[in-house]
């Protein structure tokens, strides 16, 4: 961060989490010379169901690189387990602990396991949940809350902080669990289930400043504002002996595959 702080007279971050953490570590910069730009996201609204059947069951569904790291999706099987027969589940993603997540739930026939999808299948998919949910230890503002959510589907989030938890927050309380506790997580997702058209357009709403023009024009206040304010920046360039800074992505996968696991 100091090293940032000495090139740059403007920091960008993509949410207030990170914001906020860069102006603990370098007090020098001033809130004028960090801003928050959030992630663009860009539905493919021709997919999305108008409608759902009433006796449909509700589908939930966990988006996202399936790690044990800082994802926790060891924290997914418990979870499924404690909603019992009341919801199916979607599973879309890849990664190191898929294999384990498929014997542990093995003979459920309503945990489908998707991996990556892009495209229109993957907003139809997402289109298709009623609740989207995330077991982590830490995060920002995930993308997949994001898409998710601008598709109807209701948030299931750790109470961890970060944008990704007020904007659960701003649909539901009980949007929003004790980290870990997946029996509340249950019933709480249980309890929201199945969701009715008005909560799935307030979960639209809640992620409409979230656009390709929102992100442009905040990236463009951003620029304008750094570019009339003196500068702090060093004169010159910094020289660098970071080894890291010229390494081959190809030399990296050679070295340590699982680094580039996708």
């Amino acid at each position: 961060w100091a090293a940032i702080a000495a090139w740059s007279d403007l920091v960008i971050c993509v949410n207030t989490a990170l914001a906020d953490a860069a102006g603990r570590a370098v007090p020098a910069l001033s809130p004028t010379r960090l801003a928050v730009v959030p992630y663009p996201i860009e539905p493919v609204g021709a997919v999305m169901p108008a409608t759902r059947s009433s006796g449909r069951r509700p589908r939930a569904g966990y988006v996202g690189r399936l790690e044990l790291g800082q994802k926790r999706v060891d924290r997914l099987v418990p979870l499924i387990s404690a909603t019992g027969d009341a919801v199916a589940w979607d599973i879309l993603g890849d990664g190191p602990a898929r294999g384990s997540l498929e014997r542990k739930l093995r003979g459920r026939d309503d945990v489908q396991f998707h991996g990556w999808l892009s495209g229109e299948a993957y907003w139809r998919t997402l289109a298709g949940l009623d609740a989207v949910v995330f077991t982590s230890d830490f995060e920002g503002t995930p993308i997949a809350l994001l898409e998710a959510m601008a598709c109807g589907a209701l948030p299931l989030f750790p109470a961890i902080g970060g944008d990704g938890e007020s904007l659960a927050r701003q649909i539901d309380p009980r949007c929003v669990y004790p980290p870990g506790e997946l029996k509340v997580a249950a019933q709480q997702l249980r309890a929201l289930l199945p969701v009715g058209e008005s909560m799935r357009t307030r979960c639209r709403e809640a992620v409409r400043a979230f656009t390709p023009a929102a992100h442009a024009a905040a990236y463009a206040a951003a620029l304008r504002a750094a570019q009339a304010a003196p500068r702090v920046s060093a004169p010159t360039v910094l020289r660098r002996a970071h080894s890291s800074d010229a390494l081959p992505l190809a030399l990296v996968r050679r070295l340590f595959p699982d680094a580039l696991w996708r």
